[in-house]
């Protein structure tokens, strides 16, 4: 899309601000599912919805940004481009350094489609990771899904506005830090009467893991 083509777009489209939609993650799965019947895992290796319209009751602009790990730019371009053409409604251009396909800017529907593409390893995939520090203020990277990412931002919409870099805190406002953690284990498994092995988020971490691998790789159901 040309320069030109994209200031005419902006002026017959301009960018608003409307209230959640509850229609917007049942559209997003539509065109997840088409794409994953259109296309095989040999192009594309994973779907997700990212942006404002995946945040539960946040409003936001209309449009459903879809966060595609294609294989490689080259497989997209032989395979995808001719697919997604201007007789499904689909246009594509390149947004620096990634792929992009919009849809819905030429019909009555007020939602509009954004399909950013692009391989596993590119930086554009990097939305998909969270950053924390763990033990020893040592800097990881933690991948999670689009549930866990559907429950945090349903978090943060709710949670007060305070001047603090902490994600999670307390009613109170405060940071909730690893001994404010251990103790409201320790008083909830008081509270359900668990005893035996002592509780702390150290153990709880741990036997998450062993259970996420036995889940995975067990063939008996844990």
């Amino acid at each position: 899309m040309s320069c030109e083509e994209r200031e005419r777009l902006g002026k017959l489209f301009p960018i608003e601000i409307v209230e959640y939609d509850p229609r917007w993650p049942q559209l997003y799965e539509e065109e997840a599912r088409f794409l994953r019947e259109r296309f095989g895992p040999d192009l594309i290796v994973r779907i997700e919805h990212y942006g404002s319209t995946a945040v539960p009751g946040l409003a936001a602009k209309p449009v459903i940004d879809v966060l595609v790990e294609i294989t490689s730019f080259e497989a997209a371009e032989r395979e995808i481009v001719p697919v997604l053409d201007e007789k499904l409604g689909y246009g594509y251009n390149w947004h620096k350094d990634h792929m992009v396909f919009f849809k819905g800017y030429f019909s009555d529907d007020p939602v509009k489609y954004h399909l950013h593409m692009a391989p596993g390893d590119h930086p554009l995939m990097d939305g998909l990771l969270f950053r924390v520090l763990g033990k020893g203020d040592k800097e990881r990277l933690v991948p999670f899904g689009q549930g866990v990412r559907y429950a945090l931002h349903a978090y943060l919409a709710r949670r007060v506005d305070l001047s603090t870099r902490a994600l999670f805190v307390t009613h109170y406002g405060d940071p909730l830090d690893r001994y404010r953690v251990r103790d409201i284990i320790e008083r909830r498994s008081r509270l359900a009467g668990i005893t035996g092995p002592r509780l702390s988020p150290h153990t709880l971490r741990h036997t998450f893991v062993v259970s996420d691998v036995q889940a995975i790789y067990s063939p008996s159901p844990v």
